[in-house]
């Protein structure tokens, strides 16, 4: 079961981030900013703190495509990388029930 936590349940549950920094949600966004680098990738990388991976995310593919991502010296590389995360990303979300 996909659990997510809405920023409009904050105002009547204050229990909500308590709950987001423990590890509760498999998905939790909360007023992060996009930089234009794709750096906001990183917060699904397993060696980020939990104040940055908030749902504990923990995937050796995705971790290796982001390294070669933050590694990488040309576009198609980039791209190539990112593509990777964004299918491991997306077979997590069909195996935990989302989209």
């Amino acid at each position: 079961m996909l659990v997510l936590a809405s920023c409009a349940a904050s105002a009547a549950d204050p229990d909500l981030f308590k709950e987001a920094a423990q590890g509760r949600f498999q998905v939790n966004v909360h007023g992060r900013v996009t930089p234009p680098n794709g750096l906001v990738l990183i917060s699904l990388h397993s060696k980020e703190p939990p104040d940055a991976n908030d749902s504990r995310f923990r995937c050796d593919a995705y971790d290796r495509a982001l390294e070669q991502y933050m590694r990488a010296s040309n576009e198609p590389e980039r791209l190539a990388a990112a593509r990777i995360m964004n299918d491991v990303d997306s077979a997590k979300q069909r195996l935990a029930g989302g989209r």
